[in-house]
């Protein structure tokens, strides 16, 4: 079993628990990784270039914004094998990157003051209620910290997306449940008043930044642990098995998943 999780993890599951054991499991190799993936990696860097410049007091520049991530693309692809759809290209995603990017700069400035970029942690999940503790660590990386005119803290999650999130998507997501278990770990956010924000980018024909603002209290803490004991019991118990309705065509195992 693995020594820790992580939001991809958890994801996984949820998404398939086929997916998960051939991944995390069975450690099944796919023969590239897809293009959204390699994307999303390469428009993260330089988001957090492009903070660390601003925690550290440097000029705004567009090109060096973009120059970064060119370079980070590049780099990414570079790792692996990457799958496009029939309708993109790696000169293509360039492009669209460059202009998602420049509609975050226009959108974005002048930002707040940012506490702390790409911030690890690692800690155990506690029921707010009883203190139960879960045993398997839950480790990860909180893409940015920032701080308002108030003196609140904003936990953020960057995220390039198809379109813009619904409101289910908001409130599904795991991300932002474990940054704001995370949070209370870290010695830089201790007493203060946080708020959890999802910054995204679309990858529309006319692509947007949207911000997505939220607050998370111990509820949300325990329906977490509620949701991470439950799928850990599920994972022991070698419950996995495919979700053919959801994303059957082009997974990454088909034919793993065709063999099963």
């Amino acid at each position: 079993m693995r020594p820790y999780l992580s939001y991809s993890q958890l994801a996984l599951y949820l998404d398939c628990p086929l997916k998960y054991r051939f991944r995390y499991i069975d450690e099944i190799r796919t023969d590239g990784v897809s293009s959204a993936l390699v994307f999303g990696k390469a428009i993260h860097r330089a988001l957090a270039e492009f903070y660390i410049d601003v925690k550290e007091g440097r000029a705004f520049s567009l090109a060096r914004l973009l120059d970064g991530f060119t370079e980070a693309w590049e780099e990414e692809c570079g790792r692996a094998e990457v799958v496009f759809r029939k309708d993109e290209s790696f000169a293509g995603l360039l492009a669209q990157g460059k202009e998602m990017l420049g509609v975050f700069a226009r959108e974005r400035l002048p930002t707040m003051r940012v506490v702390a970029v790409e911030v690890p942690f690692e800690f155990k999940l506690e029921n707010p209620e009883t203190g139960e503790e879960f045993p398997i660590p839950i480790k990860g990386v909180i893409d940015l910290i920032e701080e308002d005119e108030n003196g609140t803290l904003w936990v953020v999650d960057h995220k390039t997306a198809a379109r813009a999130f619904s409101e289910h998507q908001i409130d599904a997501d795991l991300q932002l449940m474990i940054y704001a278990a995370a949070v209370e770990q870290l010695d830089i956010v201790e007493g203060r008043e946080k708020r959890y924000r999802f910054d995204v980018l679309t990858k529309t024909k006319k692509p947007k930044f949207l911000q997505y603002r939220l607050y998370k209290d111990d509820l949300d803490r325990r329906k977490l642990y509620r949701l991470v004991t439950e799928m850990w019991k599920a994972i022991e118990a070698e419950a996995f098995y495919p979700r053919y309705a959801m994303h059957f065509a082009g997974c990454a195992w088909e034919e793993e998943c065709r063999e099963w």
